[in-house]
């Protein structure tokens, strides 16, 4: 099955039906700054059987975005979890079960302590057997919590194929690996980058799994 994460940039510049297109083949896909209702998430959720949002933090004028999961499989349960650390950088993780695979979808701060402090909530939160793939802006430019997560069995699907994480920010001229796809109990069989040709400030990631 291919699963797909991404920062699609809260609609960048009316872009979600170029952004759709670019899920189409995907079985999964876990999204970050996604904005409520039929300019965007609606959108991307036409033509996927399942799908459910967590919402991070509303919108000047209204409405609100969050994490999207998009799923090919039924979603027998989802929460959305609150992991900001100050009402000015709202966050959530988005956790979906499809399937039998725990699909965690993440956001997380700009700040290096903000992030250890998020990633060590989420830990404490996480089924401890069972398939789990956890993806999506890390913001972790150091590799601080690459090595964490390695610590607790989780292994990043684009430094197994390729020996290094993904270079995906800014889009225009991709230097830092922020968006990455854990993955526990699954095999790895291939993982790429999606390139965001002006759909996002972000290129996605993409990664097969069996």
């Amino acid at each position: 099955m291919r699963l797909i994460t991404w920062n699609l940039h809260a609609g960048h510049a009316d872009q979600a039906a170029a952004q759709a297109a670019a899920l189409r083949d995907a079985d999964l896909a876990l999204l970050q700054e996604v904005v409520a209702g039929p300019a965007h998430a609606e959108q991307l959720a036409a033509g996927w059987p399942h799908h459910a949002f967590a919402r991070a933090r509303g919108r000047l004028g209204g409405g609100a975005q969050g994490n999207l999961v998009l799923s090919r499989l039924p979603i027998t349960t989802w929460t959305g979890h609150d992991l900001s650390n100050h009402p000015l950088e709202r966050r959530v993780a988005l956790h979906a079960e499809a399937g039998g695979l725990h699909l965690i979808a993440v956001h997380l701060d700009l700040s290096g302590l903000g992030r250890r402090l998020q990633l060590t909530r989420l830990l404490r939160l996480l089924p401890d057997d069972g398939p789990l793939v956890l993806a999506g802006d890390c913001n972790d430019w150091s590799h601080a919590l690459d090595r964490l997560l390695h610590r607790h069995g989780l292994v990043e699907a684009h430094r197994a194929v390729h020996g290094r994480t993904a270079r995906t920010w800014p889009a225009r001229a991709a230097l830092l690996g922020l968006d990455r796809i854990y993955v526990r109990g699954l095999t790895v069989r291939d993982a790429g980058v999606i390139t965001a040709q002006g759909r996002s400030d972000h290129h996605g990631v993409w990664a097969d799994l069996g």
